[in-house]
């Protein structure tokens, strides 16, 4: 069995209370008024808004993404489109992708490049820069990239605290903050964590010079580095809320938010002032200005106030989004970035909503100059200001992508909801149609032009190398969620109340399991020992004849199974469960996780992955240990190829290679 897709996430909780989603972007400031986070973990959104141009580069010559190394310029002809330019409307396909792909620019230090979306899907929480060829992002999980002004490159920021703030004064002092107390810092070489001195959340940042840079977070904490030392900057009375916003004009003047935003604070070098901007409880989430006397703040319920150098005057912005950024090129050309993509302009004299080529959150927004603006957010919103309009940055499939099978690295095949069916050539995706329109949730081959995938109600398709077209499983209804062979002419499906099914090379016939668990993985070593993993902790072997319960050892549910050979057998599940069969029985090995395991795949003993909520980890053949790949929420799917060839896929349609040098 080879890769589950959220469906298959959603299919295995039905029989057992809902799993509860951890929040994978964490937040920085308190969410809009329905209750939801103003930086969602859970809800997967609205789709992309197709109307919006794309300022992404062309990748045509983008040369062959299956080099190790990305290439030493990435193209820079005029624009390519985003999802691949093809809306394949689910199982329709577009019949291949005559463009390649581009390189991956965006890879993590253990060796995770970004392939889907292209760049990079990272929720990403700030981005600030010093020019045009010089600006930063960071976001969840400590993640950071870097544009030079012709590609973005994954960064180390030394931490893996999700990180809120960043700025600076220049090129080699660039600042980041987050949670914890978390405070790092680009020299010019590399990034270095400092000690804050406290370890309450930090969300803000700003800096007026190497030698006096502030910082604010929790609990009104404001602090200010003299180029030696973090100290406390005094607070005035009631400053107990978190402060989501900072900026200044000199180190006599500046901005910061504070009690739920009702209020700002002004530090003018002696001692702070209170100044009132909303009547109501709305949070202030951004501070920018262009001049002492011209400064602007953004926040919830759509607030927008102005501050002219004698009073702070409100204004709702035209449809009353929750924004959560503010930054300006010019007096006359400031933008306020917000929930679902909202993006507001003030033009020197009205404000108006402006297309911003997303409709996903974003959080983060920082301008170069009049031609030239970066916004970030949830999911990996990516957009460009092209000095006239706001559009998507990169690259995406069109799809949601969850399950992953491969026979090498130019040909690696991928499954999901809706009949999503795509290829890797070593060059680009194809998009072959699949014929059907429910979930594809596992897939094998036996060669190039023999791949199987199983999903919803029964589906069974097959790929004959130029096509893929259903075949007859009788009466059977069933969803199947788990596939695997021994041959062209032994491969068994298994699914939904213990549905088991096998292929001799002529008809798929019904075989009797011996349980009512749902079967969620299929592995063997051979066509007499072959696996299955269910759901209430049991495991099946099949000796040539029968399956028969291969005694577990626990109750608890079981979702995928791999192994490297007839004794080293791995199956994973709920709670972080882990299992490994080296000839006798079924013995527990700690993870050191508790989140349910979704995925096992691996190239040999020493090398196997398993993948499941928010969770990514790596056996060497001694423990297993967590890996970083940027990818989030729920993991899906992982194939390792070799032990320099990985494929993991995750929701939203997030795929990543490995290829370790």
């Amino acid at each position: 069995m080879r890769g589950r897709g959220r469906e298959r996430a959603r299919l295995l909780l039905l029989p057992f209370a809902a799993v509860l989603l951890t929040g994978a972007c964490g937040s920085k400031s308190q969410g809009p008024p329905d209750g939801a986070s103003d930086r969602p973990a859970g809800d997967l959104g609205p789709g992309n808004d197709d109307t919006a141009p794309d300022l992404s580069p062309d990748t045509a010559d983008a040369g062959d993404v299956g080099d190790d190394a990305a290439p030493d310029a990435p193209p820079d002809s005029p624009q390519d489109t985003l999802d691949d330019g093809r809306r394949d409307g689910g199982d329709a396909g577009d019949g291949g992708s005559v463009n390649a792909w581009p390189a991956p620019t965006v890879c993590t230090s253990e060796g995770w490049c970004w392939m889907n979306p292209w760049p990079h899907g990272l929720p990403l929480h700030a981005v600030w820069g010093t020019g045009a060829d010089d600006v930063w992002a960071v976001g969840f999980q400590g993640h950071g990239i870097h544009w030079d002004g012709a590609r973005w490159s994954w960064v180390d920021t030394a931490t893996s605290q999700s990180l809120f703030g960043l700025g600076g004064s220049g090129p080699s002092d660039v600042w980041a903050v987050g949670g914890a107390g978390t405070l790092t810092r680009f020299d010019g070489t590399r990034w270095q964590l400092f000690d804050a001195g406290t370890t309450r959340q930090l969300t803000e940042v700003w800096g007026f010079a190497p030698n006096d840079v502030w910082v604010a977070g929790a609990e009104g904490t404001v602090r200010r580095w003299d180029g030696a030392a973090w100290s406390v900057v005094r607070n005035p009375a009631g400053s107990g809320e978190l402060a989501d916003a900072l900026w200044g004009a000199s180190p006599t003047d500046v901005w910061s938010s504070f009690e739920l935003g009702t209020r700002l604070r002004h530090w003018d070098g002696a001692a702070w002032t209170n100044f009132t901007v909303a009547s109501s409880a709305e949070r202030v989430n951004g501070i920018w200005g262009a001049s002492a006397n011209d400064v602007w703040a953004v926040g919830s319920f759509g607030l927008v106030s102005h501050w002219t150098g004698a009073s702070w005057a409100a204004a709702v912005a035209p449809s009353s989004p929750y924004l959560n950024a503010v930054w300006g090129a010019a007096p006359n050309l400031v933008f306020a970035a917000g929930t679902r993509g909202s993006m507001v302009r003030w033009n020197g004299s009205t404000l108006s909503t402006v297309a911003s080529g997303t409709s996903d959150d974003l959080y983060g927004v920082w301008m170069a100059g009049a031609a030239d603006g970066w916004a970030v957010g949830l999911f990996g919103a990516f957009i460009r200001f092209n000095g006239t309009a706001w559009g998507r940055y990169g690259r995406a499939l069109t799809g949601e992508p969850t399950a992953v099978w491969g026979l090498g690295p130019d040909d690696v095949w991928l499954t999901g909801r809706a009949g999503f069916v795509a290829h890797w050539n070593g060059t680009t995706f194809e998009r072959p149609a699949s014929g059907v329109s429910g979930d594809l949730l596992a897939l094998w081959g036996a060669a190039r032009n023999d791949v199987w995938a199983v999903g919803l109600a029964g589906t069974i398709l097959r790929w004959n190398g130029a096509s893929w077209t259903r075949t007859g499983v009788g009466t059977t209804t069933a969803d199947l969620v788990a596939i695997w062979g021994a041959g062209p002419n032994d491969v068994w499906a298994g699914g939904r109340d213990g549905t088991m099914l096998h292929w001799n090379g002529a008809s798929w016939s019904a075989v009797p399991s011996g349980t009512t668990n749902w079967i969620y993985g299929i592995w063997g070593a051979s066509p007499n020992q072959v696996w299955a993993a269910c759901l209430g902790g049991t495991i099946l072997r099949w000796d040539g004849s029968a399956w028969t319960d291969a005694a577990s050892g626990i109750a608890t549910n079981l979702f995928s199974i791999w192994g490297s050979g007839p004794n080293d057998i791995w199956a994973v599940g709920w709670g972080g469960n882990a299992l490994h069969y080296t000839g006798g029985a079924w013995t527990p090995v700690p993870t050191g996780t508790t989140q349910q395991l979704l995925e096992i795949s691996g190239s040999g003993p020493n090398d196997v992955w398993a993948v499941g909520l928010a969770t990514l980890l790596h056996w060497d053949g001694i423990a297993w240990t967590p890996s970083r790949s940027g990818a989030y929420n729920q993991l899906t799917g992982i194939f390792a190829l070799s032990a320099n060839e990985t494929w993991l896929v995750s929701e939203r349609g997030q795929i990543l290679r490995r290829r370790p040098r």
